[in-house]
């Protein structure tokens, strides 16, 4: 009889520890998911904030809802966001900037897994509509395409002038694509990932 008292202590002791274990790991998983990883602490300290599950920052002085507003009233503005989604490990850089009747839209996306660049910049003026699209991969390998063309013709000199105005942009995005986690490994982890 002693015996069964002490097999039934030592099953009791035995669940216990199991129970304990179980709590352990588990407290473990709840604060294991509740802590920001690398990339996230870094978004947050370089002014980045969460928003609909995408990282976002405001680069100029105006808003979105603002710069909308002024173009509404036909007055010149300036608009650049910076948008992360810690989901593909994608940087995007999108600027709008109306000046005496046109807007040029300039999208530039950096996806830190393939390690490439691409970009659109649509110019609209009246009803004229141009887009342009292209990679950058190294440096000295800007390509510029012009797509779509709404309106009168543009010669070649005017694409090469309108491409080298947008190279100026993505290689100025392709900057703050490496100081955005300039001194971190965290784009080698991303890449083998």
């Amino acid at each position: 009889m002693e015996d069964e008292g002490l097999n039934k202590k030592y099953i009791i002791g035995i669940g216990v520890l199991v129970l304990i274990v179980i709590v352990l790991l588990f407290i473990h998983l709840i604060n294991k998911s509740n802590k920001p990883n690398e990339i996230e602490v870094v978004l947050k300290n370089t002014g980045f904030t969460l928003k609909d599950g995408i990282y976002v920052k405001q680069k100029s002085k105006l808003s979105r809802d603002v710069y909308f507003n002024k173009v509404a009233e036909g007055k010149d503005a300036y608009n650049e966001m910076l948008y992360f989604d810690i989901n593909k490990y994608e940087l995007k850089h999108i600027s709008y900037d109306y000046y005496k009747g046109m807007t040029t839209k300039l999208t530039s996306t950096y996806d830190y897994k393939k390690d490439v660049l691409s970009y659109t910049n649509d110019i609209s003026y009246e009803s004229n509509n141009y887009v342009f699209e292209g990679k950058y991969e190294k440096e000295d390998d800007f390509d510029c395409n012009l797509v779509k063309s709404v309106g009168p013709s543009i010669d070649d000199s005017e694409v090469e002038y309108i491409c080298s105005t947008i190279e100026i942009g993505v290689n100025k995005f392709y900057t703050e694509v490496g100081e955005l986690f300039e001194n971190t490994d965290i784009r080698e982890k991303i890449k083998n990932n």
